[in-house]
Formats: C-alpha cells, structure tokens, sequence
C-alpha cells in the first residue's frame, strides 16, 4: 500500500487520517476503521481457475443506496481508503456512481477489475469520477493468461484496459495483480517486464484456497501448493525484488517461498493480529466483517442500523478480540491482509521495511 498511494491532493488527508488512527487507537483506546474493502457483487463475467465466489448460488450486488449509508458511516468515522471489487464490478451498470460517490466522501478510492469490460466511455467515466487508482488483473501473457480466467481475449482486454485508464485518465494510478500459481510461473518475470514497459505498478500474492459455499453446484477444484517448484518460486521472487515497478514489499515477496513450502517466517504470525481493528470488510449482501477469512465467510454484521454503533459494540469488540488470535493467514497469504499488517500500526512499517531498505531492495 505504501507505493501504490502516491502524492496528491488527497495525501494530507490520508496522512492526518493515521496519525488520528494512531492517537485513538493507542492514547484513547478506541478504534476505528481506517481502511475498508467492498465486495460490490459476486457475480463474474469470467471462470477463473483459483476462484470459488463465482459458485456461490446466492448472486447479489449491494444496491447504490445501501453503499451510499455505508459510505456516509465510514467517512464520519475517518476512513481515509476504499476498495471496491467483485466479482467484477464492472458488471454493475452504475458502477461509476458508486465510485462518484465514495470520492465525494472518502480521500483515497481504489477499483479491482479484470477490465475486460472496461470500453473507452468508461475510461473516460473514470477521469470524470475522479478514482485515485485501479486494479486490473493479469496473471500470465496471451491465451495462458485466457486458460487462467476462463475467457477468450481477457489479456487483450485488460492490456487494452490499461491503455486507455492511461489516455483518458492519466491521473488514476494502475496496478497490474497478479496471482503467482502453478498454471503461470514461468510468466511471471516476462510479465514483470511487461508491466515495468507500460509504465505502470505491479502487485503480486501467492495463490491459495477460497471456502466453499452452502449448496453450490459446481465442483471447485481448489488448487494445490504442493505442485508448484520451490526453486523456481525462488528465482522468480529474485527477479521480481529487483523490479522497481513491483509495489509489494521485499518482506511479503520473500515471504511467498514459504507459503508455497508450508513454511513460514515468524515475526508477523507470532504477533496479535490487529487487522480488524484498522479495516472493515462489507460483502454484496451488505454485512460486515471485521475479518472475512477469519470468520470463514459467515457470520457477517448487519449495519442497517448503524455501522459505528455495530463496530462499537461488545459482540463485535468481541469478535475483534478473538481475532487477534486467528493466524489464518498463514493458509491464506493475501496481499489485502498481510501486506496491510506490514504497514500498520507505523512500527511495523518501520520494522518489516527498513532493513530491507537498507538492503536495497526496495
């Protein structure tokens, strides 16, 4: 995260916000979210291979009202970062009234997309909204890029993307995720190459296994660690450390060897988890989590009545609490969860970076 916000109008707001998250949480004990991730719809134009949300018999979006409430809650509670995904969000007719709106309350606001449906109205949509960054994911080069999402010509659309968020909306920083898996390794440094060549960011996260939903009828064929070459995960880690385009940190990157051989590095695993205490989750349906993966996909809070009284309140204090002990992102190693426990609270920053800096390697 720390790369991929850069200097804009909106840094002074973003940088008050942490130290306001700072003060509360560590003077005044009390938290807040400061960062949130939406799951707009779980409905998905592609079939991708690690993915199991498109299974998920109950297919919803989160009506523009309902997100505008929400946005309204999380921007009095200071909120300064917003992450809007699917699915694929570009599903959703609207979906620049969704991003209108948050940039009218929150200071930073980040779009995922696999930007196949991404036209040229769009990208000029995407000027006009204001959106500070998008996200268009690329796994591999040409038709293995295609196998990987399940659809023909989805590395041309997303590289056509690009090329037009950089023409009509050279203010929106881009990010290239990318799935490092079995079906791709040998790609992914030509694809480094690639995306250093476009001028724009990278961000890459190991690939792991997404739950399975109550009554889905297809067969997820979870994909497995153990058929990926430690050695090249490896080499490949060494070439992407010295991309300066790669906007992961050097500590994560190194970690993704030992994901895959089912070894991990201590450190950030051995201290309390305190990701919910800084981020709110909310899904298609518009409940909130204050950590997906650590309640299994269930057990989301209502906020119709009202988020911060919902995130203030002892059941989910509770929750929070219990949390602190999950240790689940050892078999989920995503980039939202742990790369956001690198950067925050700021002494992490400082102790998961620096030395590395002083390496070099970032």
């Amino acid at each position: 995260m720390n790369r991929i916000i850069t200097l804009n109008r909106s840094s002074v707001r973003i940088a008050a916000g942490l130290v306001r998250w700072h003060i509360s949480r560590y003077l005044l004990r009390r938290d807040f979210p400061l960062l949130a991730t939406f799951q707009l719809t779980n409905k998905c134009n592609f079939d991708c291979r690690m993915c199991n949300i498109k299974n998920n018999p109950r297919q919803d979006t989160l009506p523009l009202e309902d997100f505008k409430r929400i946005i309204d809650d999380l921007a009095e509670m200071g909120t300064v970062f917003v992450s809007l995904s699917g699915g694929e969000p570009l599903l959703i007719k609207n979906i620049l009234d969704y991003v209108i709106y948050a940039k009218s309350k929150i200071p930073f606001v980040n779009l995922v997309t696999n930007g196949y449906l991404l036209s040229e109205d769009t990208a000029v949509g995407i000027a006009k909204s204001g959106l500070d960054s998008l996200s268009v994911s690329i796994d591999a080069l040409g038709v293995k890029h295609d196998a990987i999402r399940g659809a023909v010509g989805a590395f041309d659309r997303a590289i056509g993307a690009i090329k037009l968020v950089k023409k009509h909306s050279p203010a929106t920083g881009i990010t290239v995720n990318t799935v490092i898996s079995p079906w791709n390794l040998d790609d992914i440094l030509a694809l480094a190459e690639l995306v250093a060549s476009m001028g724009v960011l990278q961000k890459l996260q190991p690939v792991y296994v997404h739950p399975e939903f109550n009554g889905q009828a297809a067969n997820y064929q979870a994909p497995k660690a153990q058929e990926i070459d430690i050695s090249k995960v490896k080499a490949v880690i060494a070439g992407l450390l010295k991309k300066k385009s790669v906007s992961n940190s050097a500590y994560f990157l190194n970690c993704i060897p030992d994901f895959f051989a089912g070894e991990f590095k201590k450190d950030i695993f051995e201290q309390d988890c305190i990701y919910p205490s800084f981020c709110a989750e909310f899904t298609q349906d518009g409940l909130m989590y204050p950590c997906i993966v650590g309640k299994d996909w269930t057990g989301g809070y209502d906020v119709r009545e009202g988020l911060k009284k919902v995130f203030s309140s002892r059941q989910y204090r509770d929750e929070v609490s219990r949390l602190t002990k999950c240790r689940l992102c050892r078999k989920n190693f995503s980039v939202c969860y742990v790369e956001t426990r690198l950067t925050l609270p700021l002494t992490n920053f400082v102790r998961y970076n620096f030395n590395f800096w002083k390496q070099g390697l970032i």
